[in-house]
């Protein structure tokens, strides 16, 4: 999957694990749809992939909010339509209110987050699952979870529910994927430590509501 050729769509890839990923995906000689409710930090990114020897055309930019089915489905359209193909899909966009949000208060920030950090990965399978079931070729959907989802500290409780949801909904597609017949597709859970996702832009995220 990982290899020279292969296309990763890679949603919630403006900043942090997803643009670390891309470059990754690049310096294997992958093909990358950069997914993002941000196009200008996706075009950033395609640019440093660039930078770093990505072919022109090779890498592409999508505008996608994960909390619309339509954008997710809309993105699926579009990889499909670039590259025929997808072998990788990264469930990674997310968002946190930084130890803001408790167990029963702010439900505006309760919604935006389970909205994007849960419906958003339950989105990306609803659209690219069947269709990389139907292509036949080894491949893997990769959702980003977090530790707070299994330690599930206090203060951000919002947060940790949104990623153990995740973690449920990873083991859940998989224990599917492996009951589907001449299904060659994966589902993984990945599960970062402490990560400074936000910088360098977390004072302009902020602004756009990327953080609560």
């Amino acid at each position: 999957v990982l290899a020279t050729g292969k296309v990763a769509v890679i949603i919630g890839s403006g900043s942090g694990i997803g643009r670390c990923a891309a470059l990754r995906c690049v310096a294997l000689g992958m093909k990358v749809m950069l997914a993002d409710i941000d196009v200008p930090d996706a075009t950033s990114v395609q640019a440093e992939c660039e930078a770093a020897g990505a072919p022109k055309g090779s890498v592409v930019v999508q505008r996608c909010d994960c909390r619309v089915e339509a954008d997710v489905r809309a993105a699926r359209d579009a990889a499909y339509a670039a590259f025929g193909a997808v072998h990788l899909l990264m469930n990674n966009a997310a968002m946190q209110s930084n130890n803001r949000c408790g167990p029963y208060e702010h439900p505006d920030r309760w919604k935006v987050i389970l909205d994007t950090n849960l419906l958003g990965v339950y989105h990306g399978g609803l659209a690219f699952a069947p269709s990389m079931v139907e292509q036949a070729e080894p491949s893997v959907i990769v959702n980003t979870g977090s530790k707070q989802g299994i330690t599930m500290p206090p203060g951000d409780t919002a947060y940790n529910v949104s990623k153990a949801g995740v973690k449920v909904l990873t083991e859940a597609l998989q224990h599917q994927l492996r009951s589907t017949d001449g299904c060659r597709v994966n589902a993984f859970l990945l599960v970062p430590g402490c990560v400074n996702t936000m910088n360098p832009h977390a004072r302009r995220q902020v602004g756009r509501g990327r953080r609560l």
